[in-house]
Parts: structure tokens; sequence; C-alpha cells
């Protein structure tokens, strides 16, 4: 045999290729399913036909061309989770907006507000979840520590007519009502007899709390008591001269956009937060806005461990903003939670530049990206999805514009069996719980032995949404002091 004149046939391999469930690609010939493994001559033409949920990468038809090329099929034959190619379903008193082909944004027509953000998005060409409520959101009148809540009555002619309310009474959303406390308080923030409150988006604003009236003749602590110790010399803890009441921190915050939860309580402007607990911060919109300062911050000794509290921004040209599709929830501190087995899609598109946004690491498996121009915006996008969504899914993801500071996100599993925190038990102090040890509930904790007193932390302590109490050691019970 002359070598010399042997020629090289390229030719193609039907192989096993990338898909996302078993079986999910069939290479098409004269509409015959051929096996994986058949040869096939340079520039032979196939086609790739994706099963009933899928459809081929970069090309949203029935079928896509596949030819080999070099030893190569080009395109490589993929299939990804199909499109939803239809309108998706209407909400009542709401106008909704395709987002990438992904997920759908309701607004509410006014006056009508959000009572239940939901979240539609697409899986597998079908519209999947539920729909927001848009309701014209009102306000109850709360109870309100040394104060009450009122308006004026019907006959301001007859002098001081001004009328209180019942708590719990409903109001519709911009009804104004005034605040009134006790003798010894004024309300907080305004030394004043009376101040408004107004309804707004179903809570009141400013909140409604009463605060001491200080006269800094008359409330001065007086140093002259005597303490007549109960137990022996030797168990006499350090002397506390504070009055015994709770420690706390005041949340004051005017960034509409930042959100603070303690635990599993998201807090509002003017509300105290216990000594030693941790206060978690991120943006909304989620994705879109940059959370400038730390995520995380702490009341100890009865002041805050910052400064400062940090602010939301608007991300900057270049700098590459997310939206996340299925069904998700965020949790404290700007956490994505998702359900094992779920898929997630996640919409990265660089803000105001031309150039195409990219994930960083990514090495696990069932893990895919999708780049093309979105016909509405005009914007490069790169789609990750994320199928089958399982514990190596569970950390960080960066998509960045190069050049750019990045946008990073956490993802975290969550499970349908409720979230417990474990019991807490100590010979010397009784433990009672608000909830028993659900998420949220709170340990409130008191010596067993009445002539002794908690000292050294704080006696509440609250169940967070990892499982964990809000507090790391429990406190002491020492010798009670009296002062006479």
């Amino acid at each position: 045999m002359d070598n010399s004149k042997l020629s090289i046939r390229i030719q193609c391999i039907l192989l096993t290729i990338l898909v996302i469930n078993d079986n999910s690609v069939k290479p098409i010939f004269d509409r015959n399913i051929l096996p994986v493994g058949q040869i096939f001559e340079d520039d032979v033409v196939l086609k790739l036909r994706c099963d009933g949920k899928y459809e081929p990468l970069g090309n949203p038809t029935l079928e896509e061309t596949v030819t080999c090329k070099d030893g190569e099929w080009s395109p490589v034959p993929q299939c990804k989770p199909a499109k939803c190619r239809s309108n998706p379903p209407e909400s009542a008193n709401a106008t909704a907006t395709i987002v990438n082909g992904e997920s759908v944004v309701y607004i509410c027509n006014p006056p009508f507000r959000k009572e239940v953000e939901e979240t539609i998005v697409c899986e597998f060409g079908e519209w999947k979840g539920r729909l927001p409520v848009c309701k014209i959101k009102k306000c109850s009148v709360p109870e309100v520590h040394h104060g009450r809540i009122g308006r004026p009555g019907f006959f301001p002619s007859m002098g001081d007519s001004w009328k209180e309310l019942t708590v719990g009474q409903i109001f519709e959303d911009d009804v104004v009502l005034k605040l009134r406390c006790d003798g010894k308080y004024e309300p907080l923030g305004n030394p004043t007899l009376e101040e408004t409150v107004t309804c707004k988006d179903g809570e009141w604003s400013p909140v409604p709390q009463c605060k001491p009236v200080f006269n800094k003749e008359k409330d001065l602590p007086v140093s002259s008591s005597k303490i007549i110790p109960i137990v022996a010399p030797s168990q006499l803890p350090t002397l506390n001269t504070s009055t015994g009441n709770p420690c706390t921190c005041t949340y004051l915050s005017n960034d509409a956009n930042l959100v603070a939860y303690v635990g599993t309580k998201r807090l509002q402007s003017g509300i105290k937060v216990e000594n030693n607990s941790k206060v978690k911060f991120h943006c909304i919109p989620f994705g879109y806005s940059l959370l400038n300062g730390s995520s995380e911050i702490k009341c100890q000794d009865c002041q805050w461990d910052s400064s400062v509290f940090p602010k939301c921004e608007s991300r900057k040209i270049g700098e590459a903003t997310l939206h996340i599709n299925g069904e998700w929830q965020l949790l404290p501190g700007g956490v994505v939670g998702i359900e094992k087995g779920r898929i997630l899609s996640i919409t990265c598109e660089a803000n105001g530049t031309g150039i195409v946004p990219q994930w960083k690491n990514l090495t696990a498996p069932r893990i895919y990206v999708d780049t093309y121009r979105d016909h509405y915006s005009g914007r490069n996008v790169s789609m990750l999805y994320i199928v089958e969504v399982d514990t190596i899914h569970v950390g960080k993801y960066e998509c960045f514009v190069p050049g750019y500071a990045p946008n990073i996100i956490e993802i975290q599993l969550v499970t349908d069996t409720p979230v417990k925190c474990s019991k807490l038990e100590d010979r010397y102090i009784s433990i009672r719980y608000s909830k028993e040890q659900d998420v949220g509930s709170v340990a409130t904790m008191s010596c067993k032995d009445r002539y002794k007193a908690l000292v050294g932390k704080t006696r509440r302590w609250t169940c967070l949404s990892d499982g964990q109490w809000s507090g790391h050691s429990l406190p002491r019970c020492k010798g009670q002091y009296v002062f006479i």
C-alpha cells in the first residue's frame, strides 16, 4: 500500500453532547433519530431537535441546523429551557411588563398598591408563579406606650374637642391623625403637645412614639442612695448605675431603598433595637442598587458599632445589574434563598455599555450561560441558568463587565421544613418562649431564685432565620441589691 497517496478523511462522530436532562437532545436526519456514536463525513448537515420544554441554544426554533466542520459539530448542539412566547397572566388593578422575556414586573395602578409581592417567571416556556395582589393600603391605629392617637372632634368651637381613637381602627392612605403623649412624655423628635402622623403605604409616618420629658434640674440622678446586699460580701457584683431598663439602640434612616432586618423582623425608622443585636442591610430594587457601607451593624454597649448606616446608590455606567427569575425569596442581608431542585435564572446586563458581561468561576455542574442581545433594550445580556439547584450551587456568584466593579449575589438553600432554634437550658435560669423555638420567637430569661438578678448579658434573645439565637452565652444570676 502506497502511504504517500493515503488521503486523510475528516469525520464527525455523533457523541453524547451537552444536555440539560437525559435524552433532551435528539439529532434528526430525514426525520429519523440517529444513534449516538454514528460517524459522518465532513460537511454533512444534520438537524437538532429538543424535547418539548427545551429549545436550541441561541436559536429559538423547533429545529437547528448543525454541520460537521473539521471533525466538530458547528454550532455545538445544546438545548436550554424554552422561553415564553405567550402573554403573561393578567393581575387585577395592575399593569404587566415583561423583563428580558424571563420574568414579569407588575405595577399597581394608582391608587392601588401591592399588598403581597409575588413573582411570575418563565419556566420551560410557561408562565408560573402567583400573581401579586394590588389593593388600596390602609393603616390601623397602633397602641402607643404613654400616648394615644386621635383626631379633632366635630365641634372645634367648643374648645378642645380632640377625640381619642380605638386601637386597631382602620384608615385609608393619606389620612392625617394626631399623636398625644401622657403628662410626663412628649412625641419623639417633636417636643410639642401634639404630633401629626400620616398613613403612607400602609404605615404611619413618622412612627408614633412617646419619650420621657427630661428636666435637667429635677431629673438628675441621685447619688446618695445606700446599697444593702442581700447576699454575702464575697458574692457582690460590680455596681451597675443603670435604671434597670433594657439597653437599646435606635434605628434611624430616611433612605427609602435601604432595608434593615434584625433576625426575620424588618425594621422601620425610629424602632429601638435590643443591645447585642445585629442588623443586616440590603438595597432595593435588589440587583440594581449598590450597598455602600457595611452590610451588618451591631448594637453594642447601648450604641451602634458604626458611626453611620450604609447607603443605597444607583450603579454607575459599566457596572453590571442583575435580575433574578424563578421562585426564590430574598433573605435578610440580601441573600437569595431557593428550594432544592428548583430552576434559577439570573439576567446580567451591562449598564450603559456595549460590552458583553461575564460570569466568574462557574465550576459546578448543571450551570449554563446564554449570551444574547436583548430585543427590547438593545443591551448585551448574559443569562445564567442553574438547573435543579442543590448544595453544590450554594455560594457567591459574580457577574462583571471587564474594567468595572462586579455585581455579587449569594445563594442559599431554603427548605419547606420550618427552621427552629435549639432549646435553651440552664439550671439557674427560667426561660420563656413567645413562639417556642420558631424563627422570630423571643426567649425571655429570669433567675429562678427571686433573690438573684441577671447580670452581664441581655435577657431577651431572638431566634434568627438561620436557626441561631441572637445571643452567644447565657447571662448569669448573682445576688440582688435593694435601694433604701
